[in-house]
């Protein structure tokens, strides 16, 4: 499966505007959802986790433990098709992937573990509608990526699929927003 295309609107948007306040409030929120999740997995004994991939934070979708775990009550390794039938998902250092057993507590407390949704943005940065179908707007969609939100000297960039109708979202090049990127990775 290929990535989807998708058009791309970058934009830089002051941290002190209205925007800009509420972008830091989403991501505040977003922080917030991650502690969490890292709390209940630090609880469960793993070393590590994987978000759900249907938020822009938060949620888990499976752990890992220590390499030496062979078996975990309430927990199951993720099997996968493989060449010689049903194989343990694992990771680059041969650790096995867990989810919950079907059913069991854990897993309700897993699924009951707050998601911040990427949906959020569509009214923060105020996207414009794309094209209208028999008078209906077509629905806003991310598809199958979280869109880039980073602060950087003051102001928030993003790369987003739509255009914006706030006058506080300054559309930018994609050069200066990958110089941006680049340089706030560069100065953690």
């Amino acid at each position: 499966m290929g990535r989807v295309k998708k058009p791309h609107f970058f934009f830089k948007i002051a941290a002190k505007s209205g925007v800009g306040e509420k972008l830091k409030a989403f991501m505040a929120k977003c922080a917030q959802v991650d502690e969490q999740a890292r709390k209940w997995v630090e609880k469960q004994g793993a070393s590590s986790y994987y978000e759900s991939p249907d938020g822009m934070a938060g949620g888990v979708v499976m752990v890992l433990f220590d390499a030496n775990t062979l078996s975990k009550d309430g927990w199951q390794k993720v099997q996968v098709p493989g060449k010689e039938g049903m194989e343990y998902l694992k990771d680059d250092d041969g650790r096995c992937f867990w989810i919950p057993t079907e059913g069991s507590d854990i897993e309700k407390e897993m699924q009951a573990l707050p998601l911040v949704s990427e949906a959020e943005l569509i009214g923060i940065l105020q996207f414009k509608p794309k094209e209208v179908k028999k008078d209906v707007p077509v629905p806003f969609t991310f598809g199958n990526e979280t869109p880039a939100l980073f602060l950087h000297h003051g102001y928030w960039y993003t790369d987003v699929p739509y255009e914006s109708m706030s006058e506080d979202c300054q559309a930018i090049e994609e050069k200066e927003f990958l110089r941006r990127r680049m340089a706030a990775i560069n100065e953690r």
